[in-house]
């Protein structure tokens, strides 16, 4: 049924559900509407508690991004700028995604 989508979204589905099983959380997809943004915004954010040295700095993330709605640069010079390195890092990822690209600056 996946591959009805195309190969892309057959394997980006997959790699959610893995993502989903590895963390313990459980992934609804639906055939008709997948929220690219969204999804890369979530796994930008969910990287942090994988990475040992910047789990501590996710709440600031989620708060200044989810409740505060501010751009992605704000947020990442906030959040992770007492760390030069993690903050080019997670940077890069924005700028990379080429559907978080336009979110903020």
């Amino acid at each position: 049924m996946a591959w009805a989508l195309g190969p892309r979204a057959a394997l980006l589905l997959a790699a959610a559900w893995s993502v989903g099983l590895a963390t313990g959380t459980g992934i609804t997809a639906s055939s008709t509407h997948f929220n690219r943004a969204e999804y890369e915004e979530n796994q930008i954010i969910t990287s942090l508690n994988n990475c040992p040295l910047c789990a501590e700095h996710e709440p600031c993330l989620m708060s200044c991004r989810k409740q505060e709605n501010k751009g992605w640069g704000e947020c990442l010079d906030r959040c992770l700028g007492d760390n030069p390195m993690l903050l080019e890092t997670f940077k890069g990822m924005v700028q990379s995604s080429s559907s978080l690209r336009g979110f903020g600056s």
